[in-house]
């Protein structure tokens, strides 16, 4: 059995995605994965023990995260062992390096095709607060697609890094921007910080300033003032891309010297919703928040404050299509996400809120033209 360490900078979402990447195929691969936690970004003389950790496992590679920085580990550091680094930023100059990164191409088409439909002639960018070439790479990016659309574009970048100050920046530059906007942001917490801004200035997110961010940072994304749209990145595909270079690396197979992991469907929630009826608004967001708890029509219909005949046709009016079918729709996706996993599918008919397994296989089935199983079998 190969032992693989896995040096993990912080146990956050996105990290622990990536990780169970790298779980999945060890488990096909049949490796032992010892986990190091380390800190990314603190001094030199805290890096971990390189030495004293190969002479207790004998590591036969490694798999570096390191959180979107340059990181403190380099491949120096790891001799003649095999090692693989995730979200190395900025590209690596040492030679030999072996490298996965996020492609910010697809996450920058993934944000403009959730902001272009809106229409606007003006859309931005909103660099992160600390300058990273991941962020500047969306931006780029992003910008591309929306100049070539033939639209004005505008990026906020800090000259003089620093979160207290970033709030303040942003809201002199808000000031500045022709409204309506449609505004993507490099990541989840920018996104809150446009956002808390905004609506402190006296903007209506999302009508006059839709916001994208990106990573869909749950606990970020659901407790903003505006529930944020985010971009999810495939990092449960980096972790097994670099866990592919490292085995075949290991092997002494040829293997390619960086691979990329690109942007998921976007998680839509308020902050790029433009509904002019609040009553379809309130409604789209209780389902999208409340679908798998065996939440029923009349209880939308009462929380749209109309009556039933009213709610029918201006959800459908606005949505295209019935309360019931938006029900089902949140509750499908959220079964997907789980029929990735192990997860019986049993279990997934209860997560999802259905009365009985019959049930779920019967509208899963209805809308994906397949069942479950067969859906886990070609998906997985």
């Amino acid at each position: 059995m190969k032992t693989v360490l896995y040096f993990l900078p912080q146990f956050c979402d996105s990290n622990l995605r990536q990780l169970a990447g790298v779980y999945g195929f060890a488990r096909k691969a049949g490796w032992n994965v010892q986990v190091v936690e380390y800190r990314a970004k603190t001094a030199e003389e805290d890096k971990p023990d390189i030495n004293a950790l190969r002479s207790f496992w004998h590591p036969n590679g490694c798999i570096v995260d390191c959180g979107g920085t340059v990181g403190k580990l380099s491949k120096a550091d790891f001799g003649k062992i095999p090692a693989v680094f995730i979200d190395r930023r900025p590209s690596p100059v040492e030679k030999g390096v072996v490298c996965v990164n996020s492609d910010s191409a697809s996450i920058a088409k993934a944000a403009a095709r959730e902001l272009l439909p809106c229409g606007f002639d003006s859309y931005a960018y909103v660099d992160w607060f600390i300058p990273h070439a991941w962020s500047t790479k969306r931006g780029d990016e992003f910008a591309k697609i929306v100049m070539a659309d033939g639209k004005q574009f505008f990026r906020h970048r800090m000259l003089n890094p620093g979160e207290d100050a970033y709030q303040s920046d942003l809201a002199t530059w808000l000031s500045t921007l022709p409204l309506p906007c449609g505004v993507f942001a490099a990541n989840d917490r920018a996104a809150g910080c446009v956002i808390s801004v905004a609506l402190k200035a006296g903007l209506d997110v999302p009508h006059d300033l839709p916001v994208v961010g990106c990573d869909n940072d749950v606990m970020q994304c659901e407790n903003a003032p505006v529930t944020i749209t985010s971009v999810p990145l495939d990092r449960e595909r980096g972790g097994c891309v670099a866990a592919e270079l490292l085995e075949a690396w290991m092997g002494g197979r040829k293997y390619r010297t960086g691979g990329s992991f690109g942007a998921l469907p976007i998680v839509r929630r308020a902050s790029s919703r433009r509904f002019v009826d609040h009553r379809v608004f309130t409604a789209v967001e209780m389902i999208r928040v409340h679908a798998c708890e065996q939440i029923r029509v009349d209880d939308v219909v009462r929380a749209m404050g109309c009556s039933r005949s009213l709610a029918y046709l201006r959800f459908g009016e606005v949505v295209g299509h019935s309360i019931l079918d938006e029900i089902h729709h949140v509750r499908i996706e959220r079964a997907k996400e789980l029929l990735k996993s192990d997860t019986p599918v049993g279990m997934v008919s209860d997560v999802c809120g259905y009365a009985s397994v019959v049930d779920f296989r019967r509208t899963f089935k209805r809308l994906t033209g397949k069942t479950p199983r067969a859906w886990r079998k070609e998906e997985t």
